[in-house]
C-alpha cells in the first residue's frame, strides 16, 4: 500500500511549483509589498505586471478597486492549460473592481444661489456623480419630479432662449423630447449655442421638428438640492448638499465614473 501511495505524493509535489504562489491584493495594500496575504499589493494593474513575471493565481480581498482606466487581458495573462492564471476574492469576501474615481478631500466652497462648486483632477470627465454608492440625479430643469408623466419631469419651454441665454457655455448638456405621438422619445447631446442663443444639437435633432415636439428637458441647470455636475471648462464639480453631507460625515464617499468598460480582453 506504501508503494502506492508515494508516486502520488512525489506526483503532487512536482505540480505544485508549477501552479506557481498566490498573488493577494487588498484596497488596503501597497504596490511595494510583494504580494502576500500578510502584504498584499493594492493595485490589479500591479498583481497583474507580477503574474506575467511569475505565473500564480490572485486572490482579491474584500473593498472597492477603483479602475483609473479599462484594465486589459491578453494571451499572455492566460497561464497555460495545466495551470491557468485566475483571478477570484479571497474565501468569501467580496471584492469590487469599480470603473470610477474616488473624489477625497474636496475644498467646497460657495458659487452662487446656494451652489457649492470644489476642484477636481483637471483630466476628470465625467457625466455622473455617485455619493455614498447612491446615483445623484443630473443637474436639470425642471426639477426632478418622480410623480410626473414623462422623464421625471418635462416643460415645454426647457430649450426656450429664456433659458439658454442664461448659460455661458450649455456644451456638454442633453435635452430629450417625446415624439408628438407619443410613441418614443428622443435624446440629443447639445453642442453650444448661436447668436440669438438658440441651442445646437446637430442635424438630427432639426431633422425631428422639435416645434412639434411636446415635452422636453434638458439636463443642464443646477438648482434642485441633491443634484449635481461637473463643469468641463472650470474643471470644478458643483452641488448642493454633497458639501455639507462630506462635513457631517465621517466615512463618506463621492465615486465619479471615468471609464465605460472596467475589463478588455484581446
Amino acid at each position: 500500500m506504501n508503494r502506492a501511495i508515494i508516486p502520488i505524493l512525489l506526483l503532487m509535489g512536482l505540480a505544485l511549483p508549477v501552479l506557481g504562489q498566490p498573488y493577494y491584493v487588498a484596497p488596503t495594500g501597497d504596490d511595494g509589498h510583494p504580494g502576500t496575504l500578510e502584504k498584499p499589493f493594492a493595485t490589479i494593474q500591479h498583481a497583474q505586471q507580477a503574474v506575467r513575471q511569475k505565473p500564480g493565481s490572485v486572490m482579491l480581498r474584500g473593498g472597492t478597486y477603483y479602475l483609473p482606466e479599462k484594465l486589459v487581458f491578453n494571451a499572455e495573462d492566460s497561464g497555460s492549460e495545466a495551470a491557468p492564471v485566475v483571478y477570484q476574492a479571497y474565501g468569501k469576501e467580496q471584492p469590487v473592481i469599480s470603473g470610477g474615481v474616488r473624489l477625497e478631500k474636496l475644498d467646497w466652497q460657495p458659487y452662487r444661489d446656494g451652489i457649492v462648486q470644489a476642484k477636481v483632477p483637471e483630466d476628470l470627465q465625467t457625466e455622473e456623480i455617485f455619493v455614498n454608492g447612491e446615483r445623484q440625479i443630473l443637474a436639470r430643469y425642471p426639477n426632478y419630479d418622480p410623480k410626473a408623466q414623462y422623464f421625471d419631469g418635462f416643460a415645454v419651454d426647457a430649450i426656450s432662449t429664456n433659458h439658454s441665454t442664461r448659460w455661458a457655455d450649455p456644451t456638454g448638456g442633453y435635452f430629450h423630447a417625446m415624439h408628438p405621438a407619443l410613441w418614443g422619445d428622443f435624446t440629443w447631446r447639445i453642442t453650444g449655442k448661436d447668436a440669438q442663443d438658440a441651442l445646437g444639437s446637430g442635424e438630427d435633432a432639426r431633422n425631428q421638428r422639435l416645434e412639434e415636439v411636446k415635452p422636453v428637458r434638458p439636463a443642464r441647470r443646477l438648482r434642485p438640492v441633491g443634484e449635481g455636475a461637473h463643469d468641463r471648462e472650470r474643471e470644478r464639480l458643483q452641488g448642493q448638499q454633497i458639501a455639507d453631507l462630506q462635513r457631517q460625515r465621517e466615512h463618506f464617499g463621492i465615486v465619479v465614473p471615468v471609464i465605460c468598460g472596467i475589463l478588455l480582453g484581446v
